[in-house]
C-alpha cells in the first residue's frame, strides 16, 4: 500500500491548524513549506515564522483511504527554515 504523511501548519498565535496536505515524507513536507517561505516573502510563514510549526497529523493510505492519526508529531519550527 502507498502511504503518505498528512501534514498541517500550527499557528501558535491563533491556536489553530491550517488545512492538511499530503507529502511522501517529512523531508518533502519541509521542502514544500520551505518553497512557500522562499518564494513568498510577504506570506505569514515568512514574516512571522516564529509563530508556526509544521506538524505531521497522521498518515493516509491511498488505496483504502484509511487515515491513521495516531502518529501526531512536530516536524520542525518554521523559524528554523528562515534562519531566524
Amino acid at each position: 500500500m502507498t502511504t503518505k504523511g498528512m501534514y498541517s501548519v500550527y499557528d501558535i498565535k491563533s491556536k489553530s491548524y491550517a488545512p492538511p496536505f499530503l507529502e511522501i515524507t517529512d523531508g518533502t513536507a519541509i521542502r514544500a513549506i520551505s518553497d512557500i517561505i522562499a518564494n513568498n516573502p510577504s506570506h505569514p510563514f515568512s514574516r512571522y515564522s516564529e509563530d508556526f510549526r509544521l506538524v505531521r497529523i497522521g498518515f493516509f493510505e491511498e488505496e483504502s483511504a484509511k487515515v491513521d492519526n495516531d502518529k501526531f508529531s512536530e516536524v520542525i519550527k518554521l523559524d528554523q527554515l528562515t534562519g531566524e
